[in-house]
């Protein structure tokens, strides 16, 4: 990271995603990696906890819509870099963490509006009470009115199903219904769920919210289809999971099981909120 000092924060985003991105597949620079703050009332009055930098995607997108936002990453490099970042596009109210978890964090409870754990890097998913502590944590430093929002890969997810072999990170993944349960458990009162398509770990060309059956219905039958239009280049680079997508949708439809799809997603983005009153989960 010592070339960003000397050099602007673009160059050296374009040469890594040169350089080790995968072909057809845009780098992990996109801000549509950071629309789903659109589901949430922001208003430029909260207080924003970010844990997982990336490469800044994240906190710079919410430093327009946050009064305030701390960054906190294990990786001193990653947090190098998006300091070198906040400087060159002259932001000034990210502060910047370095820490291996959320807790033991300078901060009192009840201390924020927004926690967003939706970058991959963090990589706080290694076990499953891990996890469950990063929620208990999260939901303490949130205001009773506060939103967690967490990226959450499918233990069922499709391409995961056609692994030969399992990686030690499946076992601390859970499906939808783990999910919901976990955030409930916690004391979250409400939580409702996206599915970032076509990978929750990518860049999401759409959010489709789950639980609603005319709107997975629509998608499929009319937005799936325009994936046909996409690149060579990245048809050659997901020519099995596009192939088995098609293969499930086209049966899905067939036989009417729309809803179903979501058993089989690469993963979710999850809203939870700390509210009082009765229990929602959407």
């Amino acid at each position: 990271m010592d070339e960003v000092g000397r050099g602007e924060w673009q160059s050296v985003l374009y040469d890594l995603s040169r350089d080790q991105g995968r072909p057809g597949e845009p780098f992990h620079a996109d801000p549509r990696m950071a629309d789903w703050q659109y589901f949430l009332p922001l208003d430029g009055s909260q207080q924003a906890l970010v844990f997982g930098v990336g490469w800044g995607t994240i906190p710079v997108a919410l430093s327009g819509t946050c009064r305030r936002v701390y960054a906190v990453d294990p990786a001193p490099q990653r947090l190098a870099f998006l300091k070198a970042r906040l400087y060159q596009q002259r932001i000034s109210n990210v502060r910047l963490i370095q820490a291996r978890d959320l807790s033991g964090l300078p901060f009192a409870s009840a201390s924020f509006d927004l926690i967003a754990l939706v970058d991959q890097t963090a990589q706080v998913h290694c076990e499953p009470a891990s996890l469950r502590n990063v929620l208990q944590t999260a939901h303490s430093l949130l205001k009773e009115s506060g939103a967690f929002c967490l990226a959450a890969g499918n233990r069922l997810g499709f391409h995961r199903l056609l692994r030969r072999r399992k990686s030690p990170g499946d076992r601390s993944l859970h499906t939808l219904r783990g999910y919901r349960r976990l955030l409930m458990k916690v004391g979250f009162s409400t939580v409702e769920s996206y599915a970032p398509l076509p990978f929750y770990d990518g860049i999401p060309l759409f959010y489709l919210p789950l639980g609603r059956g005319p709107a997975m219905s629509f998608f499929l039958r009319n937005v799936f289809p325009l994936f046909e239009a996409v690149s060579p280049e990245v048809k050659r680079s997901y020519a099995l999971e596009y192939a088995v997508a098609r293969a499930v949708v086209r049966l899905a439809l067939r036989c009417r099981l729309e809803r179903l799809i979501s058993l089989f997603l690469s993963g979710f983005i999850l809203v939870a909120r700390r509210e009082g009153g009765g229990t929602r989960v959407a």
